[in-house]
């Protein structure tokens, strides 16, 4: 299996792509304020679609630091360094990182951004969520004129 170009492009794909998501993850199990899961699920989402690019730019020939899936060349030549067949024929390999980014990186990435999007489409429901923040709460009554109106608070006190 460590010989597998595709598997090793593969995990190194899921790594950079889980990073962010484990963070989101963290966030999510821990102290939730249910107000601030839209702008945490938006931040997600843009994160995605920053690595979609990134991983282009990989596939262009782009070094990028930061990320495993620029290190796939290099495992692919160890690969091929290590592997009877590959010593015999020194084809040039099947598919080539610029083919992965396009056929495999970028749209798993794709479907993960659209699978997040769906799960947490309900903001106004999330929204409503914000008279439990204490941070929300008014300091004064003439705020809470200003916040919900006169009529609304006649309402609500009688």
């Amino acid at each position: 299996m460590l010989a597998n170009k595709k598997l090793i492009a593969a995990a190194a794909v899921l790594c950079d792509m889980l990073a962010p998501l484990c963070t989101f993850s963290d966030y999510l199990q821990g102290d939730v304020y249910f107000t601030l899961v839209n702008e945490k699920v938006s931040a997600l989402v843009d994160k995605l679609h920053s690595l979609v690019h990134r991983f282009k730019r990989v596939g262009q020939g782009e070094a990028d630091i930061g990320l495993k899936f620029s290190k796939v060349e290099s495992f692919w030549e160890e690969i091929d360094d290590r592997t009877d067949l590959s010593r015999r024929l020194r084809g040039p390999p099947s598919v080539t990182i610029h083919q992965f980014a396009e056929e495999f990186a970028v749209p798993i990435v794709y479907s993960l951004i659209g699978e997040v999007e769906d799960a947490f489409h309900c903001s106004e429901v999330l929204q409503s969520f914000s008279v439990f923040n204490m941070k929300n709460v008014p300091d004064s009554i003439a705020d809470v004129i200003n916040i919900f109106g006169q009529v609304r608070l006649i309402n609500y006190l009688n």
